[in-house]
């Protein structure tokens, strides 16, 4: 009995010979003086009966995490207080290298370096040139004094105020077919928002069964 095939299909695809480039590929995605940046995805691809057209290939692109954006840019008042007493302490210290690198870590430890490091360059002093070059005891005053600029505040200080989003996905994308290495198909997906990966947490999740994701609006 001869082997099955893995796979069977009707649909029948142009001879590669015969084959013209698709009307799409006439069309200007990026200039060629442009620089590309490709970003990983991650595909999933099945085949599926739909009655009345027979089969169709469905393809699925999931963002990946670099293209995720869950930054809150604006500080609570907790990590405002917190960014002028690490600026305080650097001014401080000097030329005292330890001691800067100390009075960092502290802030790493509280909010973890990515956040320590935008909290930092949020409550940078305004005269930051007027830095001390020479060490003065922590309970000792300062020559000059760090300047902070007022910051608005973060609506509450909860340190998840917004849903995380997929922002760095192409305007859309374009599924091409080829057949003997000559593209003989091309689909366009639908434009692209940012899209929601996690919920809203400023809304109510719907309930769910127990079997179920709960899933609002926007992520769906």
């Amino acid at each position: 009995m001869p082997p099955r095939a893995p796979f069977s299909t009707a649909t029948a695809l142009p001879p590669a010979h015969l084959a013209d480039p698709p009307a799409a590929f006439d069309d200007v995605l990026v200039p060629a003086d442009r620089p590309l940046l490709l970003l990983p995805v991650r595909l999933e691809t099945r085949f599926a009966e739909v009655p009345g057209t027979g089969v169709e290939l469905l393809v699925r692109v999931f963002p990946d995490t670099v293209h995720l954006d869950s930054h809150e840019p604006d500080l609570t008042a907790g990590e405002q207080e917190w960014g002028r007493h690490y600026w305080s302490q650097d001014w401080h210290a000097g030329a005292d290298e330890d001691a800067r690198a100390a009075a960092w870590q502290q802030l790493a430890d509280r909010f973890g370096a990515a956040r320590a490091a935008w909290v930092a360059r949020s409550t940078e002093p305004a005269n930051a040139a007027d830095r001390p070059a020479q060490t003065t005891p922590p309970d000792g005053a300062l020559p000059v004094e760090p300047a902070f600029a007022d910051l608005p505040l973060a609506d509450d200080e909860s340190a998840w105020r917004r849903p995380p989003q997929a922002r760095l996905l192409p305007d859309r994308w374009h599924a091409v077919l080829s057949s003997g290495g000559r593209p003989v198909s091309v689909v366009t997906g639908r434009d692209i928002p940012p899209l929601a990966v996690g919920p809203d947490p400023t809304q109510p999740l719907p309930p769910v069964g127990d079997d179920a994701l709960a899933l609002d609006p926007a992520m769906a």
